[in-house]
């Protein structure tokens, strides 16, 4: 049987059993970026990187779903969390909000995605790495989701976080660039490129559709929208009616 050895503070610890190491990551004693390894005279790796403990973390229980996060979990003088796990919407709310909006939705998908992390793990990210975090926010969220454990309890995730974030960059990019190309061959037509401007929404609807069922199986309702969800309907329509309603007009007024 291997003996497991972890680096906490500086200095290496054990040896271990895997299910002690096991019991260390699901109390966030140890991160999936900690490094353990299973000899001493194996090579140090991250947890993230040794499937057979990733197996066995993301092992769905049949544990019961608890909604409120206990105490060592975050700050003991902020409320109790209850409801539900992550954002949960239907994704046609995702994509019809994103493409009214003009993608401005998106981000604040984010927003509400990283604030349920932030509360469940508030103490320890502004302890260790928030700073560096946030300059990768999307990163780290969609990390978060694929290897949440009480997402996992009910479903293991069926993605992985560091590929959609880089297909997420990725089709952003390509849009970008497919537009200034249009815009050079057909001439400035605005329309078209606001409406290709939030097709990189449906790289998210994988991510959302692991967050609604796993809260689907929770018996869990979707979240009401928020004062975020209407000040991005009022921009993106604003910007709209803008852009193609009153500037037309001004152009014709301005012409005769």
């Amino acid at each position: 049987m291997a003996e497991w050895y972890y680096s906490a503070m500086g200095q290496t610890k054990g040896p271990v059993s895997k299910q002690k190491l096991i019991d260390l990551i699901l109390k966030d004693v140890l991160e999936l970026e900690s490094y353990v390894t299973d000899g001493m005279d194996k090579p140090w790796r991250k947890v993230n990187e040794f499937p057979e403990l990733l197996e066995e973390l993301h092992k769905p229980t049949d544990l019961p779903h608890v909604d409120k996060f206990p105490a060592d979990m975050m700050d003991l003088e902020a409320p109790a969390r209850v409801g539900n796990v992550y954002f949960y919407i239907p994704l046609s709310r995702l994509i019809i909000m994103s493409v009214l909006s003009l993608g401005l939705y998106q981000f604040y998908w984010m927003y509400k995605q990283w604030q349920y992390y932030d509360f469940k793990h508030r103490e320890r990210y502004q302890r260790s790495r928030g700073g560096l975090a946030l300059l990768f926010l999307p990163y780290v969220i969609f990390q978060n989701i694929q290897y949440d454990k009480e997402l996992n309890e009910v479903e293991r995730a069926n993605f992985s976080g560091v590929g959609i974030f880089w297909l997420w960059i990725a089709v952003g990019l390509g849009i970008y660039l497919l537009t200034k190309s249009l815009d050079k061959m057909l001439g400035s037509n605005d329309l078209l490129l606001y409406a290709l401007g939030s097709l990189d929404v449906l790289v998210l609807l994988p991510v959302q559709a692991y967050i609604n069922r796993v809260n689907e199986k929770l018996h869990n309702t979707y979240d009401k929208p928020g004062i975020g969800h209407y000040v991005c309907l009022v921009l993106g329509l604003g910007t709209f009616f803008l852009t193609f309603v009153m500037a037309p007009l001004l152009t014709a007024a301005l012409a005769q």
